[in-house]
């Protein structure tokens, strides 16, 4: 049975860069300061493998802090051959795409129209003839190929800037190559504006008459473009650089910071009268802002708390790529590659739609012949209602008993610490069972601060199944040391907190999930019975 592709993450490219040039560059200094950081690229000496996984970890943070911080011109050119991969012998792809050099210069047909007035910016005398012949050669149903070709041109060579554009197209999610991506990536964004932005509704600018799903997908068509829609050119050009290091996460967050600005701004209302459409509201709001506020915008977007990670969004990528290929046929497109749907989409164990529109009901079990110490089939079966679409699974595994692997937090840690989502369950001394699910990886507890993703949840199980979602009250999701773990905090108060030794808790009402204490008895302070923490996989028998 076929499994799910993973997410290609911008970091992989670190194990070819590596191969081509050494990272000692990367290692040496953390804070890339100087042009000489990433020109070091060609000079630097191979780095053993050991001592390359021994430092990945602050590698790719320093490497992160350096972009988010800018990207220095004159650098830009390597950084971007190196996010996009291009090696000199792929100039060979190209030329075997386009044809002999004679060939090029040929008139191609007119270029694909976009809906954005592109800036320029410093570009030479042959700039039209590339840009054109590139637009021909990538010719595609996918309106943001030009988009990219202009900006990629603008600092590589014409033949670079191909096999840049051809890469991004093969990056699964990356990029939307056809109609059916399109949709997945707009319910994907419907998804994060729904948990992460409540406070900013878009309903409140609704039309009177007009359904809910059709108003934010006519207003979120153009969602992917919004970046191009700002003025400054150099502004556009700082969303490329964060693009091409973390991937699509940063559209998703420029598009959430984007409502949010525009929902708060004071003159929104104005759009009501303008007689523009809705899919123009926000474009129209983001190309009026100034060079200070778009700085703002960007320096949000970077900083959005508590979204969840790029594995998880792909993972929701996926589901609603499952969607929408039953609602319809994907369009045909020289780059469409086919999707690698999770196992078992749309057989007993998944998540699907029926006729009637409804979500059936997902069968989970758990995993072998294992014997929980907390939960039943039952449990399970309540459990399995409250997971997110994305979660894809039939079984949960357990990663961490505390009857056998001893109650020590540090031990919990180091068994589920590289696994998301995970399931914690509690058992008390008097029979109370409750946890939270928790979709983010506990790696993040090395921030040595409040992190986590708008998904994670606190429930009960016994004595009455209950479940608390994120209420956006407080953006203080959990916390966790060798010392303690908090899950949902605000108000003074910890949703639920576990010590060290997995041995006393307590449990109080929080601004985070705004949840009565989890024990059901009104009593806050607890001493753990059991604890059990579960991944969510496929059996053997699905795979």
């Amino acid at each position: 049975m076929a499994t799910a592709a993973g997410p290609l993450h911008p970091f992989d490219c670190f194990s070819t860069l590596i191969d081509r040039h050494g990272a000692a560059a990367f290692i040496e200094n953390d804070e890339f300061k100087t042009l000489t950081t990433l020109t070091k690229f060609t000079n630097s000496r191979p780095l053993d493998s050991k001592v390359w996984d021994k430092n990945t970890k602050r590698t790719k943070s320093s490497l992160k802090s350096f972009v988010r911080s800018g990207v220095d011109p004159e650098v830009r050119r390597k950084y971007w051959l190196a996010m996009l991969q291009i090696v000199d012998e792929d100039v060979i792809l190209y030329s075997r795409a386009i044809g002999q050099p004679d060939d090029r210069l040929s008139p191609p047909p007119p270029v694909l129209k976009v809906p954005i007035d592109l800036p320029i910016f410093s570009l030479g005398p042959n700039f039209g003839t590339s840009y054109n012949r590139l637009s021909h050669f990538l010719s595609t149903d996918v309106s943001i190929v030009p988009i990219l070709s202009h900006f990629l041109l603008h600092f590589l060579e014409e033949w670079e800037s191909y096999i840049g554009v051809h890469k991004l197209l093969q990056r699964q999610a990356w990029i939307d190559r056809n109609r059916t991506e399109e949709k997945a990536s707009r319910l994907t964004l419907i998804k994060l504006i729904n948990t992460h932005l409540k406070s900013s509704s878009l309903s409140i600018i609704k039309p009177v008459g007009m359904g809910e799903s059709i108003f934010i997908h006519e207003i979120i068509s153009l969602w992917s473009f919004w970046p191009f829609y700002n003025k400054s050119f150099w502004m556009i050009v700082r969303v490329l650089d964060l693009y091409l290091l973390e991937g699509p996460k940063v559209l998703y967050r420029f598009a959430l910071a984007a409502i949010k600005s525009f929902v708060s701004s004071s003159g929104f209302e104005d759009y009501r009268t303008n007689q523009l459409s809705l899919s123009q509201y926000i474009p129209h709001y983001i190309s009026s802002l100034s060079l200070k506020e778009s700085s703002k915008l960007i320096s949000e977007a970077i900083s959005l708390p508590h979204l969840p990670s790029w594995e998880t969004i792909f993972k929701n990528w996926l589901f609603n790529c499952s969607l929408a290929e039953q609602q319809s046929p994907p369009s045909s497109s020289p780059f469409s590659l086919s999707l690698s749907p999770p196992p078992a989409l749309g057989e007993e164990g998944a998540a699907v739609m029926d006729n009637g529109g409804k979500k059936e009901k997902r069968k989970f079990s758990l995993g072998g012949s294992f014997s929980s110490d907390i939960i039943d089939e039952t449990m399970v079966d309540t459990l399995v209602d409250w997971f997110p679409d994305w979660a894809f699974g039939d079984t949960l595994e357990c990663l961490f008993q505390a009857s056998k692997n001893g109650y020590n937090l540090r031990t919990l840690f180091h068994k589920c610490e590289e696994d998301e989502p995970l399931v914690l369950i509690v058992k008390t001394l008097k029979e109370s069972v409750f946890g939270a699910f928790i979709a983010t990886s506990l790696t993040e507890r090395s921030k040595n601060s409040f992190f986590g993703s708008g998904e994670t949840f606190l429930f009960t199980l016994k004595p009455h199944p209950k479940v608390f979602q994120w209420t956006t009250g407080s953006d203080l999701i959990m916390r966790a040391n060798d010392d303690e773990i908090i899950i949902g905090s605000g108000g003074g108060h910890y949703g639920l907190w576990i010590d060290g030794d997995l041995y006393r808790g307590s449990t109080a009402t929080c601004a985070a999930y705004a949840n009565p204490p989890l024990t059901g008895s009104g009593s806050e302070d607890f001493y753990c019975a059991a604890i059990e923490v579960f991944r969510i996989t496929w059996s053997q028998s699905s795979q």
